[in-house]
């Protein structure tokens, strides 16, 4: 089978907007391709990789969350490439290496909606294979340790329905895929995606019902990503679980339904509301978030 480019170029281009998903990206990155030594009494972390465009979205992570100015080394061999920079003890902390309580690299908690989507994007970036959609729509995760429990457990939130074989996690079907796609704001991998479903499945319909479809869907995607900003916003700054039962109810089937209508969504509150009703509830929660 062919290997599909499109998810990981994607990925690779995607810079968190959120200190504390950059965080998030940086510690998954040093556990899976870090060291830590001392030397000359100052602590220098080692980041090493074959692929030097992943290396170099390593360092732009480090620069955009630390300063600029410390003092790093790149290096390189016939296999591999690899970057030393000097640290100080704070950046260790920050970055979960060393924990006063847990001692060196603790288990990764988290917290906010948005590092957990960050955290699935750096798995899948570096260790995630998905295939071209001519063959099939899979996505399969080489990942063993917590780190695999970890993932699981988020795409259990998710409700994203995967496999476990072995030391790999299997995501499959157009339709999971999609709802994947969706929740880690993945448009352009989600519109190719979508066209090839389309013509695939549609082959005798006319280009304007394919090119329909996809306006449609970028709506939707689009409509998730203005509310998913909003409720990370709120959930920052005062906490979702803060808000009254009914917000609370809705910012939560919102977050983890991306490509539900509101109808949808109204179907799935514990009592069901009308899309105007779920409309109204929404821009309850748009009007916190602009008094913030």
């Amino acid at each position: 089978m062919k290997r599909n480019k499109i998810l990981r170029d994607e990925l690779k281009n995607n810079i968190p907007h959120n200190d504390c998903c950059i965080l998030t990206a940086l510690k998954i990155s040093f556990r899976l391709y870090g060291n830590l030594h001392l030397k000359n009494k100052k602590y220098v972390l080692e980041f090493r990789k074959k692929n030097l465009s992943l290396l170099r979205r390593i360092i732009k992570l480090f620069n955009t969350i630390f300063s600029k100015t410390i003092p790093r080394e790149i290096n390189y061999n016939e296999k591999e490439y690899w970057v030393l920079i000097d640290i100080s003890q704070q950046i260790l902390k920050k970055l979960d290496i060393i924990s006063e309580n847990e001692g060196f690299l603790p288990e990764i908690k988290l917290k906010n909606f948005c590092c957990k989507k960050s955290f699935i994007k750096e798995i899948i970036l570096y260790k995630g294979y998905l295939f071209d959609f001519e063959d099939s729509y899979q996505l399969e995760v080489r990942i063993g340790g917590y780190l695999k429990k970890l993932l699981q457990k988020n795409f259990d939130e998710f409700n994203i329905k995967h496999y476990d074989y072995d030391n790999r996690i299997f995501v499959k079907g157009y339709k999971n895929l999609k709802k994947l796609f969706f929740i880690l704001g993945l448009k352009e991998s989600l519109k190719k995606m979508i066209e090839f479903y389309s013509y695939r499945e549609n082959k005798n319909k006319s280009v304007v019902l394919t090119n329909y479809n996809i306006a449609n869907l970028t709506r939707q995607v689009n409509s998730f990503e203005k509310y998913k900003k909003i409720i990370e916003k709120i959930d920052k700054e005062i906490g979702i679980d803060n808000l009254s039962d009914k917000l609370r109810e809705i910012a939560y089937v919102r977050l983890h339904n991306p490509d539900s209508s509101y109808k949808e969504l109204g179907e799935k509150l514990e009592d069901s509301l009308s899309k105007g009703g779920v409309q109204s509830r929404l821009r309850k929660l748009k009007e916190i978030y602009e008094d913030l």
